[in-house]
């Protein structure tokens, strides 16, 4: 990510323009961006200031501190690597696919000026989806179905597929679909141990 501008050229820019001076001509004395000015007036006009905004998104804790507190207070002599270790044998992975029917390239190549032709059916068609489980390198609990995945589908294959196959302790992994973070589906994956 590039460095913000300085405050000194924001206050020259947007000063240039607010004592008559055109916008156009501004970004090419100042060489910046049109929309870089507009934004800074903008900020002038609202705000009156010319500081830059923070640069980036941080992302969310994954761990809640009150957890993490709670568990440090159970275990206070517990090191880094006492607390990373988990069992690569416990580890079920879920993930969800699911592959259309339409499934046809939209471009060709040929020679240049060589027109080609081809057949796509203009028919609706279905989606066929999979939600599987990966355990030890073993598929579990693997259901197919039409359509989309969401959170009533996946929270029926959790409760009525993968519960009956998961033993206590093992230690589920899901990726970030919003369809996973359901309290429902929290509970149900809990309530085996």
């Amino acid at each position: 990510m590039s460095n913000a501008y300085s405050v000194d050229l924001r206050e020259r820019a947007v000063a240039y323009v607010l004592n008559g001076g055109q916008r156009t001509t501004a970004c090419q004395i100042f060489q910046i961006g049109r929309d870089t000015l507009y934004r800074w007036l903008r900020q002038y006009q609202t705000e009156g200031a010319f500081a830059p905004k923070a640069q980036g998104k941080y992302a969310s804790r994954k761990l809640d501190d009150a957890v993490v507190a709670q568990y440090i207070a159970e275990h206070p002599d517990a090191t880094l690597e006492e607390l990373a270790e988990v069992d690569p044998t416990s580890l079920v992975y879920l993930d969800e696919s699911g592959v259309e029917e339409t499934l046809q390239r939209p471009y060709a190549r040929a020679p240049r000026g060589t027109k080609i032709t081809g057949e796509v059916s203009g028919a609706h068609t279905h989606r066929i989806s999979l939600i599987a489980a990966l355990h030890e390198s073993r598929l579990l609990a693997p259901m197919r179905f039409e359509g989309y995945c969401d959170t009533l589908v996946f929270n029926a294959w959790v409760e009525q597929v993968l519960l009956p196959e998961l033993r206590p302790g093992q230690t589920v992994l899901l990726d970030n679909a919003s369809f996973h973070k359901s309290p429902i589906t929290k509970t149900l994956i809990e309530s085996k141990g």
